[in-house]
């Protein structure tokens, strides 16, 4: 009984993280990518700013990899 209990732990964290997965990768980063580009932004500015997406899927990474271990 006590191992099923575990296992069911596991798969409700990793419902939990494909929900926040699809979420980050379906709505956010496109949303993000949309508001940049339609900001005309130019220069250093620009090139800052499109790290942004980057960013959100490296934390969406990080957060994957600390679920799992």
């Amino acid at each position: 009984m006590q191992a099923n209990k575990g296992f069911t732990q596991y798969v409700q964290a990793f419902i939990g993280l494909m929900v926040v997965t699809i979420i980050a990768v379906s709505v956010t980063i496109p949303t993000v990518i949309t508001a940049i580009s339609d900001a005309g932004l130019t220069g250093t500015t620009e090139t800052v700013v499109e790290i942004v997406p980057l960013m959100i899927a490296v934390a969406v990474l990080m957060l994957v990899v600390s679920v799992i271990r």
